[in-house]
């Protein structure tokens, strides 16, 4: 009932696809007599000769790949073996295809023993579904061994046509590489399988060379390509399969129908950063700097690139050729760069290196001396210092005849001093200079003149404190150590402090009693206690002072110890000063 039910099946399926059929005649040539096998399944047990079929018009040699023997008063008709009627599960109909094409046929397997080879292992894969067993016999019917190394040949052959190159895997999404244009790919394939392959590639965009076992791709230009690996067969018609109602159905040698392999190429164009740069030092960032592309022709291809808080863009990517790019937005305190940057891109990436200008505004300074009248003077030849707000000098300007003096500074806070041997910590004028700074208005520093008091100030008896502060360890002048003035009522007068040369000099000090106290150094050095010094006319009262680290060490002296030093230094400082003097009046006697 099976067996009917079966042959209805195909007989329908032929008139399906009838435009895909051809009839054919075999012939059954001869039998193998001394070799025999020996088929046994749950439904069959039989031992039979190989029988050697052919198609009677292409003389080629056909396999049964059905159990029973075949019939060849039956005609055939024959369909493609892989799209054709062919009632095999896909994975036993190519296992059958490549034993066909490894065996009787191949290379130098001529000889009538590979084609019983094929036949039998043929029958030994269906056999397998059929939870079968299949052997030889000899001619006394005694199970046999035989053609056991030519078995294990074919067995090989076929395990190697399903291995790839090593460097390839089934599945097209896992051969996949990105590559630069400077890149090159070397593949070394370790199974030994790359001369096996055909490799197609109808691209432009890259060269490649097999060498021995490497395949050498070298980029030339952007692009995503496949290259196709194709498993080299002989020159062979398509395989068939013939059919006929009985099902005794035969197969031809022909190509094998294999999957190609495909290696997936993302060629990527170079990639261009954007890199802002100020010409100047200076603590302004460029995060706002914003920046258009353009190609040779003036096509806009980016914009709004912007730069992150490193002054960098993101990176950009440029096919090969020629641009330029245009700043459309400029950071807080720098100028708009209006120059059209050109650029070429070749293989390489690249960074363009964008500089930016300070932006500066004029700043013009009027210095004025009022005077007891009211009336205004302008002064001129007045030297003024320009400090930063962290106390960095900037420049020296002088007033010209008209008092009036200009200078262009970057974006900041600044300072003005009058230039004296020592600034004075108060300041003349502070300026905030900003992108609403108004350049037309000049800044005014005022300066009160006493007049008609000649007589007065002469009458006044005046005298100088010197301070020398020396390093107590190498003898060397300290610099930038702060030192305040007081009265004898302990009111602040002033503070400076020290030069270069480690000196202050308070000038033109009334007569009388005054207090000096050291209120700031850099931290390292002990501070000196407040001092009391009286100021005596014309004479220059100097105090030396040496500072040591900030180290405790234990007080080896007593309090009027100290006493005594500090009044033989001021006796000491008197007596050199009035000597001095008595010496100049007489000398002018």
């Amino acid at each position: 009932m099976k067996k009917i039910i079966k042959t209805i099946i195909l007989i329908a399926s032929f008139l399906l696809i009838s435009k895909n059929v051809y009839a054919a005649s075999v012939i059954i040539e001869n039998e193998t007599e001394d070799i025999k096998v020996h088929i046994k399944t749950n439904t069959i047990e039989e031992t039979r000769s190989i029988q050697h079929i052919r198609d009677e018009e292409t003389k080629e040699y056909l396999y049964n790949i059905s159990l029973q023997e075949i019939d060849p008063f039956y005609g055939y008709d024959t369909y493609d073996y892989y799209y054709g009627m062919n009632t095999l599960e896909d994975k036993l109909k190519n296992k059958i295809a490549l034993i066909v094409y490894y065996g009787y046929g191949y290379q130098d397997r001529t000889d009538i023993k590979w084609y019983n080879i094929t036949q039998y292992l043929i029958w030994e894969e269906i056999l397998k579904n059929e939870n079968g067993q299949i052997y030889f016999k000899d001619t006394n019917n005694s199970k046999i061994k035989i053609y056991e190394k030519e078995i294990e040949l074919i067995k090989e052959d076929i395990k190697n046509f399903e291995s790839n190159p090593s460097f390839l895997e089934s599945g097209e999404l896992k051969n996949s590489y990105d590559l630069k244009l400077t890149d090159k790919l070397i593949f070394e394939d370790t199974n030994n399988k790359l001369k096996d392959f055909d490799i197609i590639n109808d691209s432009n965009a890259i060269d490649y060379e097999v060498k021995n076992n490497k395949l050498i791709i070298k980029p030339i230009e952007p692009n995503i390509i496949s290259i196709i690996f194709h498993r080299k067969t002989e020159n062979l018609e398509t395989m068939k399969i013939y059919i006929n109602s009985l099902s005794h159905n035969l197969i031809s040698r022909g190509k094998i129908n294999t999957n190609n392999l495909v290696l997936t190429l993302n060629i990527k164009e170079p990639e261009v950063i954007l890199k802002g740069m100020s010409l100047e030092p200076n603590k302004f960032p460029l995060t706002d700097n914003e920046y258009k592309i353009y190609s040779e022709e003036g096509i806009e291809l980016y914009s709004n690139i912007r730069l992150n808080k490193e002054g960098i863009s993101e990176k950009i990517n440029l096919f090969p050729g020629k641009y330029y790019l245009e700043q459309t937005k400029t950071s807080y305190g720098y100028k708009l760069n209006q120059e059209r940057i050109y650029f070429d891109i070749n293989k390489e990436d690249i960074t363009l290196d964008i500089k930016n200008e300070l932006e500066t505004k004029k700043v013009s300074i009027e210095y004025q001396l009022i005077k007891n009248n009211s009336d205004i003077a302008l002064n001129s030849n007045i030297k003024l210092n320009i400090y930063d707000e962290a106390n960095n000098f900037i420049k020296e300007i002088t007033t010209d005849n008209n008092g009036k003096v200009s200078i262009d500074l970057i974006f900041g806070k600044y300072k003005i001093y009058k230039s004296t041997q020592n600034r004075d910590i108060k300041e003349l004028a502070n300026i905030d200079v900003n992108e609403n700074f108004n350049e037309n208005k000049a800044i005014i520093i005022k300066e009160e003149l006493l007049e008609n008091n000649s007589d007065n100030e002469s009458n006044i008896k005046k005298g100088t404190i010197i301070i020398n502060k020396i390093d107590y360890i190498n003898n060397k002048p300290l610099s930038g150590i702060k030192y305040a003035l007081y009265n004898k009522d302990r009111e602040l007068i002033k503070e400076a402090i020290t030069d270069l040369d480690g000196k202050i000099i308070f000038k033109d000090l009334e007569t009388g009693i005054y207090y000096i106290k050291e209120i700031l150094n850099d931290g390292d050095y002990k501070r000196d206690e407040e001092i009391k010094i009286e100021v005596k006319e014309n004479i220059d009262t100097i105090i030396t002072s040496n500072n040591r680290t900030e180290i405790d060490v234990p007080n080896t002296y007593s309090r009027n110890n100290s006493i005594y030093l500090l009044l033989y230094i001021l006796i000491g400082s008197i007596y050199f000063k009035n000597a001095k003097f008595y010496k100049k009046k007489k000398h002018f006697s």
